[in-house]
């Protein structure tokens, strides 16, 4: 009865608050530590417990002080199982003066009981205690308890009158709701106006900069660079917090961005190795080159499925777990985690640089191999050592990136040192549902892709793009082993040639971002998105013209000189394509950046595999 009437209560409370509110002045917070219980038994008042208070913190901008080894709850359990904290204790100011503190109230749930505090003290400083109003919201989930101590500014002595009646005690059950309901309404709707700064006489201005106690500090629940009493809530402490990715020194976020590269690198170097191998593969097992293809096409089939799973995970929990099981669907989401957005197009550039020389060098070593008396098997045995090299360096390199998993950690100690078990990340209020996370990482990538024109868009244009990739895998060995009598380690070579052309993509975008972007920021401070389709419009011109110099310049009577140089434009339009239509994709969807990477990988999954399937038809 006595909860129930509290909710009717709290409902009147917030409803009539917009008329004749009172105030409510956060003091400070109270931790203190307990021993084991003591059950004395039933009596008149039901079974009365005893729980030592072994000591504890009082801190707050109201003073600070320990708390004396010296008191107890002596709460009781009533008969319908309700238990009603009763708790004494003595704290020693840090001017040596005294303070009795004696809290009761009803515990309202599992952890929390709702306190009217009263103060008793000799001292002049504190003198002001012994006449004021208190209330608390106090939390007890182990063997100590936190109280958040609040002072109740009734507006007038009528207010009182007209609310509670001319009753001389105040601490009787009607009266103790009201202040209960005001003080939960009041953190409830984490109103400034309700609580305004400095109210009381008593009550210094706070200061609103940030400091290095933030999140352990005075108030209750404040987070990152608002210190709001009413919040539980924690963040970084301040826009330069150094525990923040983007924050941390430029050196380290570079050991990290080449890492994510060099582990990219080593998956789509994986994906194109086997192409060269095809052939010596195919006869040895008596089947067609088109059959033996599938080893290509099967393997870039696989990033379809991936993104879907690997990317929202990385959204959930965390990048760096889900990074290294599918590094190429969560590396962009990590690079988001850590760079501004100029610096953002370069990072990216080593994330594309990877995808693109990856593929390109893996023929050529390949082409080697191959013909080498390793045989071609040792396409995979290589591959497999280079994975066992970067993966292990790349795991102890590259740390959690994650904004909220890093909150999350970061309350979890935050409430391990204040034992404050109220203190959370806004990724904590939302518990991780199975059945819900199975449909976010179904449906999410799946429905950007059908309802974002963005997405749509350029989706289509950078698959386009990435089957030809994989067709001219198909088509380099044909016009210069086939057509051109070369053989397959020398005949991989014009493919260095796209290589030039991705590098000299990155040189473009990174003088590009350092130049214009930069300039954007300072004169818009934002960077639109549109910008990053600048250089996409550059790299839409490059790319056919060279697929067409390409297959201008095939036949064996002119120069292999001329196909070759072809490859710089094919890689230069390659590279700005790709990385800018990433980019683009990420500064518009930046929170959900990976499963916007996932539906555009999925598609670029499908004609990449799909392709090299049909090339024998072409060339």
């Amino acid at each position: 009865m006595l909860i129930s009437a509290f909710f009717v209560i709290a409902s009147s409370i917030g409803a009539a608050a917009a008329t004749e509110a009172p105030t409510l002045t956060y003091l400070f917070r109270m931790n203190l530590t307990l021993s084991a219980t003591i059950n004395t038994g039933p009596g008149p008042a039901g079974t009365r417990l005893a729980i030592p208070i072994t000591g504890g913190t009082l801190s707050g901008r109201k003073g600070e002080g320990k708390i004396l080894a010296v008191g107890a709850d002596f709460g009781a359990i009533d008969a319908m199982g309700n238990f009603n904290v009763d708790a004494h204790s003595v704290v020693q100011m840090d001017d040596g003066s005294y303070v009795y503190s004696h809290s009761a109230g009803p515990l309202i749930s599992g952890t929390t009981a709702l306190d009217r505090v009263k103060f008793e003290t000799g001292s002049s400083k504190y003198s002001w205690l012994n006449e004021i109003l208190a209330v608390a919201v106090t939390d007890f989930p182990g063997p100590w308890v936190s109280l958040d101590v609040w002072q109740l500014n009734p507006p007038s002595a009528q207010w009182i009158t007209a609310r509670f009646g001319s009753h001389p005690k105040l601490d009787m059950s009607l009266v103790l709701l009201r202040f209960w309901a005001m003080v939960f309404h009041a953190r409830a709707t984490a109103s400034t106006s309700s609580i305004p700064e400095g109210d009381s006489a008593n009550e210094p201005k706070r200061d609103p900069s940030p400091s290095s106690d933030t999140i352990m500090g005075d108030e209750p629940g404040q987070t990152g660079t608002v210190r709001d009493p009413d919040s539980t809530i924690v963040g970084w402490n301040s826009p330069d917090d150094p525990d923040n990715p983007k924050n941390w020194p430029n050196r380290r976020k570079w050991m990290i961005t080449v890492s994510l590269g060099m582990l990219t690198w080593v998956v789509t170097f994986a994906s194109s190795i086997f192409s060269t191998a095809t052939r010596p593969a195919a006869k040895e097992f008596g089947v067609s080159v088109e059959v033996m293809t599938l080893g290509t096409s099967l393997f870039v089939l696989g990033f379809a499925f991936g993104p879907l799973i690997f990317g929202p995970m990385s959204e959930v929990y965390g990048r760096k777990y889900p990074l290294f099981v599918g590094p190429f669907f969560v590396v962009g989401g990590a690079l988001v985690d850590l760079w501004p957005p100029v610096e953002l197009g370069i990072a990216m550039s080593i994330f594309a640089g990877a995808n693109f020389i990856g593929p390109v060098a893996g023929p050529i070593m390949g082409g080697f191999i191959t013909q080498s008396s390793l045989g071609w098997r040792w396409t995979a045995y290589i591959t497999a050592i280079m994975a066992a090299l970067f993966g292990p360096i790349a795991f102890i390199m590259v740390p959690e990136t994650l904004e909220s998993t890093l909150l999350s950690r970061k309350a979890r100690s935050v409430r391990l040192v204040t034992r404050d078990w109220a203190m959370h990340a806004v990724a904590e209020e939302t518990p991780v549902d199975i059945s819900k996370m199975a449909g976010r990482i179904l449906v999410r990538p799946l429905a950007m892709l059908v309802l974002e024109p963005v997405i749509i868009l350029v989706t289509l244009y950078m698959s386009f793009v990435y089957g030809l990739i994989y067709l001219c895998f198909e088509a380099y060995p044909v016009s210069f082993q086939e057509d051109r009598g070369w053989t397959s380690g020398v005949g991989s070579l014009p493919f260095l040639a796209i290589i030039l052309g991705v590098v000299i993509g990155v040189i473009f975008i990174t003088i590009f971002s350092k130049i214009r972007l930069t300039r954007i920021i300072k004169t818009k401070g934002y960077l639109p998105p549109e910008q990053r389709l600048l250089p996409m419009m550059v790299g839409g011109a490059c790319f056919p013209v060279g697929l067409l110099w390409f297959a201008w310049t095939s036949d064996p009577s002119i120069s292999w000189v001329a196909q070759t140089i072809a490859g710089v434009p094919l890689g230069a339009g390659i590279m700005l394509i790709f990385l800018q239509g990433q980019t683009y994709i990420i500064d518009n969807y930046r929170t959900n950046a990976n499963s916007a990477l996932a539906a555009n990988a999925v598609v670029r999954a499908l004609f990449g595999a799909g392709f090299p399937m049909f090339a024998g038809c072409y060339v």
